[in-house]
């Protein structure tokens, strides 16, 4: 299975993509790169080393004119084949140093960052503010994008080296920063997420049922509102209107249609100037989003 990875890593170093690529494309690979970083985020591979190897690769040495070679599947395929085998890997873990380390937030870089400590023999925590670990590969990434058994495995496979996990902590208010250092952690490492939603600043906006993407998602992802039953359901609208032209748009367009609504994305700008990766584009147009560019509230 280290072959495997192996591979993988030359190929994302050798046959990357030419200099002709689209800003989009170059964003989907950034994207894939972070990706297989969490997703080996207990292995060696670092995205800066990658990115830098990629761009010192297509400007002096290939210089190829070819469309890109989708990098991002082929690290999906590895990681797929090596967990549905049942014989996954753990990466070598050096002895303890005695060191503790806390983390606050368990999203990718806090993931990411735990298990590079953990393989270097400090004693890491992760502190999560809310009751599921994952950040926002759970609340922010749909379940039909990021399946959560897939964030589960790489999860318990940080367990396996020693990552300890604590939900439900807010640093700050369940536990102050100086409780940590009293317990006896010697560095602390931040990565609680810029999930911030930008609001427009429009009349309405704070109606009943205008969510941001944000909440929309949360609740749909890691609350189960979609359901009837629970505490807090969302109300499910017959006709959706999705304003902004990103991933996280897209992400919201096909999460509603597959509640069952008629769904419009606006966006200001030209359907060439959304942000949004082309893949996610193609997608939500072929799930049946109806799209009304060139247009703002």
């Amino acid at each position: 299975m280290k072959n495997l990875r192996t591979l993988v890593v030359f190929l994302c170093l050798f046959i990357a993509s030419g200099s002709a690529l689209a800003d989009a494309q170059r964003d989907k690979e950034r994207e894939d790169v972070i990706s297989y970083h969490f997703r080996y985020g207990i292995g060696a591979v670092s995205i800066s080393d990658i990115e830098a190897s990629m761009k010192h690769i297509n400007e002096e040495t290939l210089k190829m004119k070819e469309p890109a070679v989708a990098i991002g599947y082929l690290e999906r395929f590895a990681a797929d084949y090596e967990r549905e085998s049942g014989h996954m890997a753990l990466p070598d873990v050096a002895p303890s140093n005695g060191i503790k380390v806390a983390v606050i937030g368990s999203g990718p870089a806090g993931l990411s960052f735990a298990g590079d400590m953990a393989k270097r023999g400090f004693e890491v925590y992760v502190f999560e503010a809310l009751h599921e670990i994952g950040g926002v590969l759970k609340y922010g990434i749909p379940e039909f994008r990021l399946p959560n058994k897939i964030v589960d495995v790489e999860i318990d496979n940080l367990r396996r080296i020693g990552v300890h996990f604590q939900t439900d902590t807010i640093v700050g208010k369940t536990i102050s920063i100086e409780e940590l250092k009293e317990k006896g952690f010697k560095g602390i490492f931040v990565g609680s997420g810029a999930g911030l939603p930008n609001f427009m600043g429009i009349p309405g906006e704070n109606a009943i049922n205008i969510l941001s993407s944000n909440e929309y998602l949360t609740r749909v992802n890691l609350m189960d509102a979609a359901n009837p039953e629970t505490d807090t359901p969302i109300i499910m609208g017959k006709k959706v209107l999705v304003i902004g032209g990103g991933n996280t748009a897209m992400d919201s367009c096909r999460t509603a249609k597959r509640l069952g609504a008629d769904v419009t994305l606006v966006y200001r700008r030209s359907e060439a100037e959304m942000p949004a990766r082309l893949e996610e584009v193609k997608h939500a147009k072929e799930e049946g989003i109806n799209f009304l560019t060139l247009h703002n509230p």
